[in-house]
């Protein structure tokens, strides 16, 4: 019984979407697709590193360095999105600038919704 719980927690599952993504993406797409996916869920683990590390160590962020983490965590998966459409894309415009921005929006908003109804 415990083995289909930890099976079932959302950080397993969300592990096994990740590897089953990446285990797609080499077979049906091409290596630039699995080094764009590789290189952004990096920097969304490194953005999540750098938040349980403020939390854990109680300690409490630089304006500059909550942004850094947002543009890292959250806004990283809107990049990761824009990066691969543009890899089979002719558009090759700078979303970067637009992820940042969409990045802390929705990280506050996430934060302001914890304190607000938990």
């Amino acid at each position: 019984m415990a083995k289909v719980q930890e099976l079932e927690h959302p950080d397993v599952i969300i592990c096994l979407i990740i590897f089953r993504n990446y285990f797609l993406l080499r077979i049906y797409f091409n290596l630039k697709a699995t080094k764009v996916y590789t290189e952004q869920l990096l920097e969304l683990h490194r953005g999540q590193g750098m938040e349980i590390y403020w939390r854990d160590n109680f300690q409490c962020p630089t304006e500059t360095d909550y942004k850094l983490m947002t543009i890292r965590k959250t806004g990283g998966l809107f990049m990761l999105a824009i990066r691969l459409m543009k890899l089979f894309s002719n558009n090759k415009n700078d979303f970067t600038k637009l992820t940042a921005i969409l990045g802390l929006y929705f990280q506050i908003t996430d934060v302001l919704m914890i304190f607000f109804f938990n």
